[in-house]
């Protein structure tokens, strides 16, 4: 529960949550919680890390973190300009376009981006052998990151930031058509090999169900990471259904990627419902009985 169950303000002044038993990693290799921020490092934000958790701060963006079009997702009905005529409707100030496997270029992001007067964000969804990931300041599609640890090289390469996208989509269906060879508990969840080497998890995506999204969030608190939103929409439908908040203005992927190392963001999960309540207050009663389970 954030700091007494405290509600977060757009555009107010409020307090950075204390996330309540959260640790950082460990290490200095910058998997599984490093200096780079990976799992919980020093750069990551979270407790247990070196960045600054207290004091009053000014959250300012709405962003929503996981988008796909048609123009690079051959499995989305949304063109670029009806993306940014649902986002703006519902009050994001930017979105990150993830598609399946291929990145935007960048003359053309930037000139879309500048004739829209709006904040669009290239990354790239990345299906790998240990789940889905989407992956920020990756150039392209390069050999061989279908195999996570690859990817996660060539992500260090680049600079860039890799989060576990819908980590547990289906787990709790049954076993026989979901995929999932077992449902985790939540011990065994943080163990998972992808959360060693990803910086980020979604705790909210619009295409999960309720029950999914609060085990992520219940395995980002035992990972000491903050969680991010997105909401994987396909269509207009579902456009800002997960997003974050965050502490300052971004205009480019390089200073989005400064955002979430160093943790001035929180995760939301009611923005087209008219709320920016942090996901971990709007979820609060849902942690503490599954804590007390």
């Amino acid at each position: 529960m954030l700091d007494g169950g405290k509600r977060f303000g757009w555009g107010m002044e409020v307090k950075i949550p204390a996330f309540a038993g959260m640790t950082g990693g460990s290490g200095n290799d910058g998997v599984g919680g490093g200096n780079d921020g990976v799992g919980g490092g020093s750069r990551c934000g979270v407790v247990g890390g070196s960045c600054r958790m207290q004091g009053l701060v000014r959250f300012i963006m709405k962003l929503d973190l996981h988008v796909h079009t048609n123009f690079g997702s051959s499995d989305s009905g949304l063109s670029p300009r009806e993306l940014v005529v649902a986002a703006k409707a519902v009050g994001l100030d930017g979105v990150c376009v993830t598609e399946h496997g291929t990145v935007w270029d960048n003359y053309q992001l930037e000139r879309f981006s500048a004739e829209h007067d709006f904040l669009v964000i290239p990354g790239m969804e990345v299906a790998t052998d240990l789940g889905h990931i989407t992956c920020f300041g990756l150039p392209g599609y390069a050999a061989g990151i279908h195999r996570a640890e690859i990817l996660r090289r060539v992500i260090m390469a680049s600079d860039g930031i890799m989060v576990a996208a819908h980590p547990f989509r289906r787990m709790f269906d049954d076993p026989r058509i979901s995929g999932w060879q077992k449902q985790y508990s939540l011990e065994e969840a943080v163990e998972l090999p992808i959360f060693k080497l990803t910086d980020e998890m979604e705790v909210v995506n619009g295409a999960n169900n309720a029950r999914e999204n609060l085990f992520a969030l219940q395995v980002a608190r035992a990972l000491g990471r903050r969680g991010v939103g997105g909401g994987d929409a396909h269509s207009t439908s579902g456009i800002g259904s997960g997003a974050i908040v965050t502490e300052r203005r971004i205009s480019n992927v390089e200073e989005f990627i400064e955002e979430i190392r160093e943790g001035r963001y929180y995760p939301i999960g009611s923005l087209i419902r008219g709320s920016d309540t942090s996901y971990w207050d709007e979820r609060a009663d849902d942690l503490a009985a599954a804590g007390a389970r």
